[in-house]
């Protein structure tokens, strides 16, 4: 899914109540609009996401990240290859 702008970063983007409850620190949470189909039925055009952007290491079990291809911020669902 294409998201429609870059991730909104900052103290207003994300309610400070609700980035306590998901355990964010401040400067760590940001807010994001997915655009697109691609990720269907679990994402859905329009759906806005709290991005922990701490949180870089993709897992073997696999996660969704907001990701950044050849310059297009995309958020899709990544995990670790196995060596």
């Amino acid at each position: 899914a294409y998201t429609d702008s870059d991730l909104v970063l900052g103290i207003d983007a994300v309610d400070p109540r609700l980035a306590r409850a998901l355990r964010l620190r401040p400067g760590q949470a940001g807010l994001i609009t997915v655009r697109g189909d691609s990720m269907e039925p679990q994402l859905n055009d329009g759906d806005q996401l709290i991005v922990d952007t701490s949180d870089r290491r993709p897992t073997a079990s696999g996660r969704v990240y907001v990701i950044r291809v050849d310059g297009a911020l995309m958020v899709k669902r990544v995990g670790a290859g196995r060596t």
